[in-house]
């Protein structure tokens, strides 16, 4: 199992940091607002009290101070001291918790510790509240003679009848020297509230772990990792016969690899091979073995080093594009400038949700690059730009190595990998067969139409935008759509409208009587719901119903799940998987269903050379039951032997580029 190394003391949040306090204090201030509204308030203040306790087990203790303030002033908006008590709780205990977790503590001194930090503070301020509030303590002490009357009736058929009047007596007793009898209770509440909390956040956190790898803090750190710190910048840094593993798996094994200043290195290798964990290493994870030499990574701080991960929605935080770019950079950032350098001039306005995948990576790449870092580790950068994008982008990465800073990329494109100065192969190299010329494949009857469709985001307000323009497309059976355009020209929205997620604002989308449209997002991750992979394909494919048509999807599985290289990887869980993978299980869960139309909305993005030639035979077979293909792309160039039609779509409006239909 991966570690992330973070300094337990030194320095101030950096962004994951933050980031993860941020989501904490919305996620317990969430569990606590539907605990009031249900009327269930311990049930899910003990929640929340987990979510803390996993931040208290991954972070720092003035990351959980963040968050617990955070969340206490969000609950003042429910009104009431109870919400704000409640949340206060949570963070105490869970921070007593998350630390007992993250040193494996045992459980008489995980109860010890929650007694010592926890029971304290609530039971002087217990006392303190019914001291001053005595018409609140009168109804609360009423309340738990009620509630043991009601309870007590259940021993009277059973023939205790002395039980009920001997309970009420011990109840009034303890009332009458309720400041000493209100501690000791909440004593008792508190060490099983410990033991619960403990338990469940065990659980959590051990699936937390599993997906993101756990943060081991530099105190606690192996010696036996050789990782060692030689600075307090991020370079040079070396790794040595370095192995990685995740969710059981060796992603990198042997892995033997040094960065400069100033150096250009592109990470080569099949999809699986461990680009991305590698670029992980290089982040500051330490490797289950091997030696790493670095200065300290200071990831995402001015000067350090900055990520840009292939998945950059899960980088993009803030609302509009310029506020993201400020989040947590220098103070003195230039938006327009930065914006200007990765090809986003005028978007600092821009909502960042309404932003196609190309654009959010260049918003990620201009954040990164906001922070002035000496390292830029780069994964799949380019992957969902179009060429003239991916032209400028490159020559950025070319202009900032030039000005001394170091770039590390991930890539599968020829174009890309021969910017950099050294290309790294990592895994098995890839063996590449050119497929066979696709056999006729029959062009049937239209299966989907549109007529003069048109598509506007917050139509009717002073701000609206319309990204699609009058289009008129008819789909036929057996067809291999390719719809290209540059990025923010509408193809993600375009998709989403032939697939039925987005109803469109003007015209309509018809569909032939039994005709199925189902659609693959740019983000495969978004579609993949399930942790294990043979589940998450069942899932997909619509193979759980034992009808006639979940057993035929059922009996196409094996064949969907063998044309795309899947057989060894049934048992793995979909967090271990590399973006590439990941789009296969989708792309084989999409083939067993058997849908009419299948939208693949930038399916090539992430894939090696051999996934691209898997996805072409996919089509093939695919087109030969029948099913339309439409593939969203910025690749032009790919399936040119099997695309019917090439459209393009430009500022929202849909022309023809080639037509063999």
């Amino acid at each position: 199992m991966t570690k992330r190394l973070v300094d337990e003391t030194d320095g101030p949040l950096d962004a994951s940091e933050l980031a993860d306090a941020a989501i904490a204090a919305a996620l317990v201030f969430s569990l606590l607002a539907i605990g009031r509204l249900l009327a269930a308030g311990l049930f899910f203040q003990i929640l929340g009290t987990v979510v803390f306790a996993v931040l208290a087990a991954r972070h720092r203790t003035r990351t959980v101070v963040l968050s617990v303030t955070a969340t206490a002033l969000f609950t003042v908006l429910l009104g009431g001291t109870g919400p704000i008590t409640q949340s206060i709780i949570a963070g105490l205990f869970g921070w007593t918790g998350g630390v007992s977790l993250a040193r494996n503590r045992s459980i008489p001194r995980t109860v010890g510790l929650a007694l010592l930090v926890g029971w304290p503070p609530v039971a002087l301020a217990t006392v303190a509240f019914f001291s001053v509030a005595t018409e609140l303590r009168a109804l609360a002490f009423e309340n738990v003679e009620n509630q043991w009357n009601g309870l007590s009736r259940v021993f009277e058929p059973l023939g205790f009848p002395g039980v009920r009047d001997a309970g009420a007596d011990f109840i009034s007793g303890q009332l009458d020297w309720w400041m000493i009898a209100v501690p000791v209770a909440q004593l008792f509440v508190s060490a099983a509230y410990a033991l619960l909390v403990r338990r469940l956040g065990r659980r959590v956190l051990r699936g937390v772990n599993d997906a993101l790898g756990p943060v081991v803090p530099l105190s606690l750190q192996e010696p036996e990792t050789g990782t060692s710190f030689e600075g307090g910048a991020p370079l040079p840094l070396s790794l040595d016969d370095v192995a990685i593993e995740r969710q059981g798996y060796v992603v990198n094994s042997g892995v033997t690899v040094s960065v400069s200043p100033a150096d250009n290195v592109a990470i080569a290798g099949r999809n699986g091979a461990g680009k991305s964990t590698l670029l992980d290493v290089l982040a500051g994870l330490i490797p289950n073995s091997g030696v790493v030499r670095n200065g300290a990574p200071r990831l995402g701080l001015t000067g350090g080093t900055s990520y840009v991960s292939q998945r950059p929605e899960g980088q993009v935080l803030a609302p509009t594009v310029a506020e993201d770019i400020r989040w947590g950079a220098a103070a003195d950032v230039d938006v327009a400038d930065a914006l200007g350098s990765v090809g986003l001039v005028g978007f600092d306005d821009r909502l960042t949700s309404e932003l196609s995948g190309g654009e959010l990576q260049r918003l990620a790449l201009a954040a990164a690059l906001a922070r002035k870092p000496s390292l830029l580790l780069a994964d799949e950068i380019t992957s969902m730009l179009d060429p003239e994008g991916r032209e400028q982008i490159n020559q950025l990465l070319t202009d900032i190595n030039d000005r001394g800073v170091a770039v590390v990329r991930t890539s599968h494109l020829a174009g890309d990998l021969a910017e950099a100065d050294r290309v790294v192969t990592i895994g098995r190299p890839q063996e590449l067969v050119e497929n066979e010329l696709l056999n006729t494949i029959y062009v049937g009857r239209p299966v989907l139409t549109l007529t003069d469709v048109s598509y506007t985001y917050d139509g009717g307000k002073p701000w609206a935008r319309t990204v699609l323009t009058d289009i008129d497309l008819t789909i036929r059976s057996g067809e291999l759509v390719l719809v290209t355009g540059s990025n923010g020209s509408g193809k993600s929205t375009f998709a989403r409208v032939l697939a039925g997620l987005r109803k469109p604002t003007e015209g309509t989308v018809e569909k032939e009587p039994g005709t199925s449209v189902a659609i693959a997002f740019q983000h495969a991750r978004l579609q993949l719901l399930r942790p294990l992979v043979d589940s998450e394909l069942r899932s997909l494919a619509g193979a759980h119903s034992m009808d006639e048509k979940g057993r035929a999807r059922l009996e196409r599985l094996p064949r969907a799940v063998g044309s795309l290289g899947l057989g060894d990887l049934l048992d793995a869980r979909v967090d271990s998987l590399s973006g590439g993978q990941q789009r296969r299980v989708l792309l084989a869960g999409l083939l067993a269903r058997g849908a009419s139309v299948i939208v693949l909305d930038e399916p090539l993005a992430g894939l090696d050379d051999e996934g691209r030639l898997q996805l072409a035979e996919v089509v093939d077979d695919l087109r030969r039951q029948g099913t339309a293909v439409v593939v969203v792309s910025h690749d032009a160039s790919w399936g040119h032997d099997r695309v019917t039609r090439v459209l393009r779509l430009d500022k929202g409006r849909l022309s023809t580029e080639r037509s063999d239909a």
